[in-house]
């Protein structure tokens, strides 16, 4: 129980089925719109034998990948970034008695399908994209201690653990009443403003209402976090994940316009001065644009 000291104050255990079948798939992903462990989901995915470290290392073209990593929490804390050779940031994931001092260094939302597409044969989500109109899958490479704060994302999502392990908190639409949203801006996502790692009472007493569910995801295992449901993740060792974000028929028609507008405006300067995006050198970098 490394992780307990991370629950919130009201938390239980989440959903766990195994071995589902196509009729639980849709009633469970469409019709109850609730999020669900799915132990071993993913357990016989070609990426669960072939990917490690090294095994991206020596990808063609690897060497000269450049990347950019969170430090810290920038959904509720500031916002910072580094840009890094994407091997030196493998490398340092080797020697973790080498990494950064202070705020954790954390490859989020990597477009690894696009830089290397062979790797789209490695994973299968279609238990999800089957259903879903639009579909775009990320991975995520850090150390033990990454963590993305609790945040919605408008679109549905499946994450499935590679290596490691990661501590999920999840909190129903129903409570956002509770959730303090921030006004920070991140595109496709709503944030809280709640860091739930130094929660202060004083500062935010509902939150303490919020009853949480909270799951360990290890190597295999797959979770479907539905469209609204806030989220929190942090890494409990090392840890490579894929995800899929899928965009149903309401997030196409309501959602993808309406962060349209908010991105237009934020680039125009009218809206989110505070926001997860960082300009270098003229290249944006966006934490989650899965909308866009």
């Amino acid at each position: 129980m490394d992780f307990k000291k991370y629950l919130d104050c009201n938390s239980k255990k989440l959903l766990t089925v195994e071995n589902i079948s196509n009729s639980i798939y849709e009633t469970l992903l469409l019709n109850s719109r609730s999020p669900v462990l799915i132990k071993n989901g993913a357990e016989n995915w070609p990426a669960m034998k072939k990917w490690s470290l090294d095994f991206f290392k020596s990808q063609d073209g690897a060497e000269n990948v450049k990347v950019f990593v969170e430090k810290g929490n920038v959904m509720q804390n500031e916002t910072q970034f580094e840009r890094v050779s994407f091997c030196d940031y493998l490398n340092l994931l080797e020697k973790p008695s080498q990494n950064h001092l202070g705020l954790i260094p954390y490859l989020s939302v990597f477009e690894a399908f696009s830089i290397f597409s062979h790797l789209n044969d490695d994973v299968d989500f279609s238990m999800l994209t089957r259903y879903r109109f639009k579909n775009k899958m990320k991975c995520w490479f850090g150390p033990k201690g990454t963590v993305t704060g609790y945040h919605i994302d408008w679109s549905d999502n499946v994450l499935a653990q590679i290596k490691g392990r990661k501590l999920v908190k999840l909190v129903s639409p129903s409570q956002s009443k509770y959730m303090y949203p921030s006004k920070k801006y991140d595109p496709g996502s709503l944030l809280s403003q709640v860091d739930s790692d130094n929660y202060n009472e004083n500062d935010y007493p509902l939150f303490s209402k919020v009853n949480s569910f909270y799951v360990v995801l290890n190597p295999g295992d797959m979770l479907y976090i539905p469209r609204g449901w806030w989220h929190y993740v942090r890494a409990l060792d090392s840890s490579i994940s894929v995800n899929c974000f899928s965009s149903g028929l309401k997030t196409m028609l309501l959602d993808s316009p309406r962060e349209k507008i908010k991105r237009k405006l934020h680039d125009l300067g009218l809206y989110g001065a505070d926001s997860t995006l960082v300009s270098i050198s003229s290249f944006h970098h966006t934490k989650r644009d899965n909308l866009q």
